[in-house]
């Protein structure tokens, strides 16, 4: 592929710290980008500030878990937004346009989850390190270093350990073990082992004399417990937006993009009267989407005149509250849906408010369960389409 053979140093880094990533679904759309670059249309420096967007985007969204699926779809259309006259500019535009399932995350979003996440047996734990690690070097760290667990894997703490960690040592080795503030790069990682903070930190070759940038501060803290291992996960995650940086424009430029706003009515659940405080219906609804929205994290609740619609990448369930039950609409085809109880009715053809073909009465809370099932089974739909 043209792209590993790339002479530019510079690009040829950034192609590196992609195939690392294992951002395989967006190559379609950098090699469009490489033949611009090389047709002189695209800049070296505006194409370098794409790649490394397109990086931020793919290890953003993996470290927030939002699903894949979308990509393909994303990428694959991605090259027709371009406007060729602001490349850059254009890029990011629609980066920051995109929503729910496609959306960039913003930095608080991604700081808040890099904090908490399991790095260790993330798919692409050796990237990450490094990656922090070399942003500011002119020489990269190379593959001799491995990853080392400042507090240790061991479930069987020595009593040292157990006093660093203090009473509560079981819950913050649970929860804290594989995370951002516990994690490091090191050459010497058999050596390291079990040992206690102090040691791992004062020998020949520790902490303390450690030349790599993850390893600052560790050399002068006195004890390895939670309050420092989480005030360490604070200073790296403030790096990684650095390293990782989400698009970044005016408001003046977004607004070009935007072009005239739309007269667009906006509507609110009051403006249903079926759903008042205290009715059934209201009962029925205020469940139906505490558990819709539990699906995950991506979902979005619109309220239109007509309906109140549930969406991942578009609406997957439509919601017509009435008086006594809430008219549901499935966005699927009637013969995709597992419905053993047959309380599904086909709609195909018939005229009426939503989308899709499958429409449900809920009208009593102990259906919910059975219900959640079947919407399920409309967003997992919407989320297979998003490969095609």
């Amino acid at each position: 592929m043209a792209l590993g053979k790339e002479s530019d140093k510079s690009l040829a880094t950034a192609f590196q710290d992609l195939r690392e990533l294992k951002v395989d679904v967006a190559y379609p759309f950098l090699l469009a980008l490489y033949h611009d670059y090389k047709n002189g249309v695209l800049s070296q420096e505006d194409f370098l500030n794409i790649i490394r967007l397109i990086e931020s985007y793919v290890f953003r969204r993996a470290v927030c878990a939002i699903q894949t699926n979308s990509l393909n779809k994303t990428f694959a259309t991605f090259y027709k937004v371009i406007n060729k006259e602001k490349y850059l500019e254009s890029i990011q535009v629609h980066f920051l346009n995109l929503p729910s399932y496609r959306r960039f995350p913003n930095d608080d979003e991604f700081k808040r989850e890099l904090k908490v996440r399991d790095l260790y047996n993330f798919r692409s734990r050796s990237y990450w390190l490094r990656r922090l690690e070399n942003n500011k070097r002119r020489e990269r760290v190379d593959d001799e270093f491995t990853i080392e667990h400042i507090m240790p894997q061991n479930e069987n703490l020595s009593v040292k350990w157990r006093e660093e960690l203090g009473s509560d040592w079981q819950r913050v080795h649970k929860e804290l073990l594989h995370t951002l503030g516990n994690l490091t790069l090191t050459r010497y990682n058999s050596r390291y082992s079990d040992r206690s903070f102090a040691e791992k930190r004062d020998i020949e070759d520790g902490f303390k004399h450690s030349p790599l940038y993850l390893n600052i501060g560790l050399g002068q803290c006195e004890k390895w417990d939670e309050a420092a291992i989480r005030a360490r996960a604070d200073r790296l995650a403030d790096l990684a937006v650095q390293v990782w940086q989400a698009p970044s424009l005016p408001e003046e430029v977004l607004a070009v993009y935007r072009g005239k706003p739309e007269n667009k009515t906006s509507y609110s659940l009051s403006d249903y009267p079926f759903l008042a405080d205290g009715s059934h219906s209201r009962e029925l609804f205020d469940h139906l989407r505490d558990e819709v929205m539990r699906l995950d994290a991506g979902i979005t609740q619109e309220v239109l005149k007509l309906y109140i619609a549930f969406k991942a990448e578009t609406n997957f369930v439509d919601v017509v509250p009435q008086k006594s039950r809430l008219r549901l609409s499935l966005n699927m085809q009637f013969h995709e849906l597992v419905d053993p109880k047959g309380i599904a009715k086909d709609v195909t053809n018939v005229g009426r408010w939503g989308n899709g073909d499958v429409e449900i009465g809920f009208s009593d809370l102990a259906q919910l369960p059975y219900i959640m099932g079947l919407i399920r089974q409309a967003f997992e739909k919407q989320m297979e389409s998003a490969l095609v």
